[in-house]
């Protein structure tokens, strides 16, 4: 149980950490927020999705 609960903390920092950057990126080529903002949501959503599969398999 304690395994499971750790594996699901590390997806959600891993997809926070995943999002963070992708909107920094993002926002440091573009300037502005708006984009980043989107581009961090597709990319927490795509990153927390493939881990929720890997963890639904375990």
């Amino acid at each position: 149980m304690v395994i499971r609960i750790l594996a699901f903390a590390l997806i959600v920092t891993a997809s926070l950490l995943v999002a963070t950057w992708a909107g920094f990126l993002v926002w440091l080529e573009a300037g502005r927020v708006s984009p980043a903002i989107l581009s961090a949501a597709g990319a927490f959503g795509a990153t927390f999705g493939l881990g929720l599969g890997i963890y639904s398999s375990l």
